[in-house]
C-alpha cells in the first residue's frame, strides 16, 4: 500500500503522520518539524528515522532560493539526502513532505521516485496547495491512495492507518 495525505497547511497532516509512525517498529524516512523562536515559525528542521537532522529552510537564510519568506538551504537538503540509509526491505517508508520548498532538489525528487518503486509499503504527505508536473504525476500514479486530511477525519484517519499496512 502506497498511501499520501494531502490538505492545506496546518490541517494535520504532518502531526497525524507522525502519530501513526509512533506506532510502527520497522520504518524509515523522515518528517519536517517546524522551528519555532518565541512562538513563531522561523523556519523547517528535517528529521530522519535514524535522528540526523538538517535546517531545510529558515527566514534568517541568505539563500537565493525563496518560498515566501523562507530561504531554502538546497545544500542541506541534498546532503541531508546523501546520508540516508539504503532502504531495508519490509520497512515502511514515509516521506514528510512532498511540497514545494523540497521540490527545488532533484535529489529530493528522485528519493521519491525510488521509495514509490520500492516494493515496500510506504506513506507520505503531500501539498495540496502548489501544483508542478511532478506533484500532478505523483498524485497520479495508480499506485497511490491520495487521503485528504482534514479537522474532522483526522482521528478516524489514524485509527484506520493500521489496517492498510497488514
Amino acid at each position: 500500500m502506497k498511501i499520501l495525505l494531502t490538505g492545506p497547511p496546518r490541517s494535520g497532516k504532518t502531526t497525524l503522520l507522525a502519530r501513526f509512525l509512533e506506532t510502527v517498529p520497522d520504518k524509515q524516512g523522515f518528517v519536517t518539524e517546524e522551528i519555532l523562536d518565541n512562538g513563531k515559525r522561523t523556519g523547517f528542521r528535517l528529521i530522519s528515522s535514524i535522528g540526523q537532522t538538517a535546517t531545510l529552510a529558515s527566514i534568517y537564510s541568505d539563500s537565493p532560493v525563496r518560498v515566501f519568506r523562507y530561504g531554502v538551504e538546497l545544500h542541506e537538503l541534498d546532503h541531508f539526502i546523501d546520508s540516508l540509509p539504503p532502504i531495508e526491505p519490509d520497512n515502511l517508508l514515509y516521506l514528510d513532505e512532498i511540497g514545494r520548498m523540497e521540490l527545488y532538489s532533484e535529489k529530493f525528487k528522485k528519493l521519491v521516485l525510488k521509495y514509490l518503486a520500492a516494493d515496500n509499503p510506504f506513506i507520505g504527505t503531500i501539498t495540496s496547495i502548489y501544483n508542478d508536473d511532478f506533484v500532478r504525476e505523483i498524485k497520479s500514479r495508480p499506485d497511490i491512495s491520495v487521503t485528504e486530511v482534514t479537522e474532522s477525519n483526522r482521528e478516524t484517519l489514524l485509527d484506520q492507518m493500521p489496517t492498510y499496512f497488514k
